[in-house]
């Protein structure tokens, strides 16, 4: 699932075999796209989607083509393309949204079409699959839906982007979390929504832009503003919020604005920042326990106290996930610009990069 659970953690303890990556190229494989989703890694193959409306199934041990399969061609003419939606697998079928509008499952072994599920937009989101049940966000539109994982078929929608209709990626990829979705809206407003019917059980709002995809974990909910961006307020807020009533637990400033999701560990929260740096904060306060600088990370990864992260300059690097002491710096030689969602798997960690390629370190 995208960031490996429903909660979007990004900590991948329980797939990383314990072995630590030493930054090497294994492989690498040409996609036909210069835009790629986070991966997705079950049963040893890996799951990626491309701008270049193709889904990619990749052996994990040898990066060789298992299959792909070809969706509708976009709706959205774009010359920047967006980050597509980032697979989920459960049980044997991988499903993902797409810019032809559309919801799919596919069976996971063979790419063979299994259901299809049609919206009136773009689906930038990733899909977050939890007791049979698929939630994800629509694009411009910004609708949540819960689809039925068997059929596809339509249990509930809600409209949490009503302000900014025509803005792409107006809703974050959903969070679950004890019977609720969670998402943030592009209008500023965080939602919960049961997940039984999509009724509203709280919502959260601040002035800007909260589409960073949130994160969840106990009883608090995890997220980066991007005020700089969408306001004349320079300063932006990762903020932790009750789960259970939406009540405020924090917030922390930073002069640019949030660039990643939240990783989560059993003491800190992890993110990046557009002003290049990487912090280490306190879960229960928010309060800086360290930093980096001149990393420009887009998203991390965690795996056994391990934080991986790339950087556009082609370097791979791992931090002590506790106080942020460098523990390797891997140099790519400055062919890869390597700022996209990690993930790690049976001692390897996967890229995409520049250029349409999903690359894996050993």
């Amino acid at each position: 699932m995208y960031r490996m659970d429903a909660g979007h953690t990004g900590c991948y303890d329980t797939v990383s075999g314990g072995i630590i990556p030493q930054g090497n190229l294994k492989w690498k494989y040409k996609t036909n796209g210069t835009a790629l989703s986070s991966p997705a890694i079950a049963d040893n193959i890996i799951y990626l989607q491309s701008s270049g409306d193709n889904l990619y199934a990749i052996d994990v041990a040898s990066g060789a083509l298992i299959w792909n399969y070809t969706t509708g061609k976009s709706s959205v003419l774009s010359m920047s393309p967006s980050t597509p939606s980032s697979p989920a697998v459960v049980n044997g079928a991988v499903y993902f949204g797409s810019t032809d509008n559309n919801i799919y499952a596919l069976d996971a072994y063979t790419g063979e079409l299994k259901w299809n599920y049609s919206t009136s937009d773009t689906v930038y989101s990733s899909p977050v699959i939890v007791g049979g049940v698929l939630y994800i966000c629509g694009g411009r539109e910004g609708y949540i839906y819960a689809l039925g994982i068997k059929s596809g078929s339509l249990l509930w929608k809600y409209q949490i982007n009503k302000l900014y209709p025509d803005a792409i990626g107006a809703a974050c990829s959903p969070v679950y979390l004890n019977k609720t979705v969670y998402a943030g809206s592009i209008d500023g407003t965080i939602y919960a929504l049961n997940s039984s019917d999509g009724s509203v059980i709280w919502t959260f709002f601040e002035e800007g832009q909260n589409g960073n995809v949130l994160s969840a974990d106990g009883d608090t909910i995890y997220f980066g503003s991007q005020n700089s961006h969408w306001t004349s307020n320079t300063t932006s807020f990762v903020y932790a919020l009750n789960a259970i009533n939406g009540s405020l637990k924090w917030k922390k400033s930073f002069k640019e604005w949030i660039d990643s999701s939240p990783v989560i560990s059993k003491d800190l929260v992890y993110i990046s920042c557009k002003d290049s740096t990487i912090s280490g904060l306190n879960k229960g306060n928010g309060s800086v326990i360290w930093e980096k600088s001149s990393i420009y990370a887009r998203n991390l990864a965690l795996a056994d106290d391990i934080l991986y992260s790339g950087n556009r300059d082609g370097k791979l690097y791992a931090f002590n996930a506790t106080d942020g002491n460098s523990i390797r710096i891997h140099d790519t030689g400055n062919k890869y610009s390597l700022t996209n969602n990690p993930v790690i798997y049976n001692g390897s960690v996967f890229f995409v990069v520049d250029g349409g390629y999903l690359c894996a370190f050993d």
